[in-house]
């Protein structure tokens, strides 16, 4: 047996057991590959009356449990169990369930409609290898209630087309389909942008399903999937799509951070899938975690080397590596195992070496734990090594002028303390104690002294008066709270989402120790803020849908606007989106009166920016005729996007009560001969009469 093959690799785990009890009226469909009657050694297994007592009443039951189970825990809920434990098999897969709601008109006969979609959610099931159970809910709430049973990474990837076939049931199947290829995953995390969706649906009136990250091959090339009522509607998204996906791809830029330690990599992977998953679209940078190495790939230079800086410092950070040398492994090793058991970890060993455990968790979990683990084990430890990694820019604040900070814990602790360069972007930082005691002492103290920080976003206006002269403001709150500050511009930054995005452009940076205060430095700053825009000078411009929707899609407007916050010295204030039950405001703030009528102005004169726009009355007719959906599809059909598409700058709008057309125009000469004539004579020859 090789070195490699002896490693054995255990850490928690948490599954169901989903329990089927048969004659449930309120099911109208499921289907049968994962169910089966339970078997008398998951019975023996788990050892628990009441488990036992439940799988006996049930008809079948969908479950995994690994077969090297240790410490473990059985919870029997209504309809399901939930069992933990700790195994050593690296590959386990938990089963899980996902659920979502399909909201349906309260006549609606549910089995009539499911009839036409059961053969594609079988197939559905089959590929991906889960189970799907559909309920009935009537009430406030009248609809349907999907369940999908399976592994968490099969049902991960049949999430997407299950939400995309389940929209085609809630619209009757007045819906069109269409796919979005995207050329790589590292696109996806742009796609997956809430407010990004949110805008196709409301704008476009099309939903965009976007596959899960971590649930895709890292090699696969990914389909967004698009549903709408309105064919044209869905032709604009997949237009606009994928000239987004154009432009990312002509210009993705890629870093590698190699020799990262397995251990940390398979520990991200296994406990920190969701917050990475988010991580990346808040900085639209896709991750990728293989073997040795973590792979960043974005569109822009400086969200990468941002989001690499970032990723180190809320995750690889946090991740310790404790070796630990001892003579009673396997006591050692049963004590970790009973004490570590409700939180994150990866214990490794290997049947031949003898003296050395490896335990991979958080800095957090271990601090905590430790005294309880080590204490009874003292005297069979005979070294404790544990691995930091930080990033290379914070190696002078962990270091301390003169190495003062470290030098002060080797000498308070005997401790031993090394540094060296994992690779161009990690700083590997090694504490070794022969005795648990100095251990707790030095840890404590090393912890104390790692980077903490906070980013956020504070409009550039309110820079230098945050500051003060000469830095009297800031540097009072520094001292006050022992928190280091630091501000920048995002000027440049990209705007390529469809909303404004304001970057995190403040920074507060202190030990560990002090993490606390951020918070009360944050609050301070964000009070100065809210102070100085009371006394601030402001205008306000009322937004409509067609001005919202021409900011946000017409090449450059929004960076635009930030163009006008640098040159004026003002704050815009724009929505991030279109709200069309309240007014919506796009404010300006600023310390001069003239200079916010300039950029008042600026904006008003600017026709690309702040387009013109003419309200079209129409018969009392028009209302009966629109909300029949055939006349509505037409209308934008043959209407609306023909004259958005032909006409730049052009947008339609219905208002809310049906009774007017707003459209927007650049050329005076094109609304009259072109866009009023058309919908005149459209709607003229469905009886309705418009004017202006």
């Amino acid at each position: 047996m090789t070195l490699e093959e002896s490693i054995i690799v255990l850490s928690p785990f948490e599954t169901n057991i989903f329990l089927e009890y048969g004659g449930n009226p309120s099911i109208v469909f499921g289907t049968n590959n994962l169910w089966k009657k339970p078997s008398s050694q998951l019975v023996q297994q788990l050892g628990s009356t009441e488990a036992e007592e439940a799988l006996n009443k049930c008809a079948t039951a969908i479950y995994s449990i690994p077969s090297d189970t240790n410490n473990l825990s059985v919870s029997v809920k209504k309809n399901h169990i939930i069992v933990t434990g700790v195994t050593g098999s690296t590959d386990y897969d938990p089963i899980v369930t996902s659920t979502f709601h399909v909201p349906l008109p309260v006549d609606t006969e549910f089995d009539n409609i499911l009839n036409n979609y059961k053969d594609i959610f079988d197939e559905i099931c089959k590929e991906f290898n889960i189970d799907i159970v559909v309920m009935k809910q009537s009430g406030i709430k009248n609809g349907l209630l999907f369940y999908l049973y399976g592994t968490a990474t099969n049902v991960a990837k049949a999430q997407q087309q299950a939400l995309a076939t389940a929209d085609l049931v809630r619209h009757h199947d007045n819906v069109i389909l269409d796919y979005v290829d995207l050329d790589s995953i590292s696109l996806l995390p742009y796609f997956m942008d809430p407010s990004n969706l949110h805008f196709l649906k409301s704008h476009h009136k099309t939903n965009c399903f976007v596959p899960q990250v971590l649930s895709l091959n890292t090699e696969a090339n990914p389909q967004l999937i698009l549903t709408s009522k309105i064919y044209s509607n869905l032709l604009r998204t997949k237009y606009l799509l994928q000239e987004k996906c154009n432009l990312m791809k002509d210009s993705l830029y890629y870093k590698k951070i190699s020799n990262v330690p397995i251990g940390k990599i398979a520990f991200l992977k296994k406990f920190f899938g969701t917050q990475i998953n988010q991580f990346m679209i808040e900085n639209q940078t896709f991750i990728r975690l293989e073997k040795n190495f973590i792979e960043f790939q974005s569109s822009f230079l400086h969200l990468l080397d941002l989001s690499i800086k970032n990723f180190t410092l809320f995750f690889l950070q946090n991740v310790i590596e404790l070796t630990i040398f001892t003579d009673k492994k396997s006591d050692l090793q049963n004590n970790i195992l009973q004490n570590f058991r409700e939180s994150e970890f990866l214990l490794i060993h290997s049947s031949a070496i003898e003296d050395k455990i490896f335990l991979i968790t958080t800095y957090s979990n271990l601090l905590s734990r430790c005294k309880a683990v080590f204490d009874k084990e003292n005297e069979s430890i005979e070294q404790l090594k544990v691995n930091f990694e930080i990033h290379l820019d914070y190696e002078d604040f962990i270091s301390g002028k003169k190495n003062g900070k470290l030098t002060r814990i080797i000498e308070t602790s005997n401790s031993i303390i090394e540094l060296s360069n994992s690779n161009d972007t990690l700083m590997t930082i090694s504490l070794i104690n022969e005795t648990f005691e100095d251990f707790s002492i030095s840890l404590k103290k090393l912890i104390d002294e790692l980077p903490a920080e906070v980013s956020f976003f504070i409009a550039e206006v309110y820079h230098r008066p945050i500051i003060g002269t000469g830095g009297s403001i800031i540097q009072t709150i520094m001292r006050k709270n022992n928190v280091f500050i630091q501000f920048s511009n995002s000027y440049s930054l990209p705007q390529d989402k469809l909303y404004l995005e304001r970057y995190d452009n403040v920074i507060i940076r202190c030990p560990n120790k002090n993490k606390g205060n951020i918070k009360f430095a944050k609050e301070e700053l964000l009070k100065l803020v809210e102070n100085f825009q009371f006394l601030q000078n402001s205008s306000k411009l009322a937004l409509t849908s067609n001005k919202f929707n021409n900011i946000i899609l017409n090449n450059g407007n929004l960076m635009n606007l930030i163009q006008l916050e640098k040159k004026f010295n003002v704050f815009i204030k724009f929505p991030k989106t279109f709200h069309s039950d309240r007014e919506n405001i796009m404010q300006i703030n600023g310390n001069d009166n003239n200079v916010i009528n300039m950029v008042t102005n600026t904006i008003l004169q600017d026709e690309k920016l702040w387009i013109r726009e003419v309200s079209l009355k129409l018969s009392s007719n028009f209302k009966k005729f629109i909300e029949a959906d055939s006349n509505l599809i037409l209308f934008y059909n043959e209407v609306i996007n023909p004259l958005e598409t032909a006409f730049n700058g052009s947008f339609v709008t219905l208002d809310k009560l049906q009774s007017m057309i707003t459209v927007s125009y650049i050329d005076d000469e094109i609304l009259d001969e072109k866009i009023v004539k058309l919908i005149g004579s459209y709607l003229n020859n469905n009886g309705i009469t418009v004017s202006r």
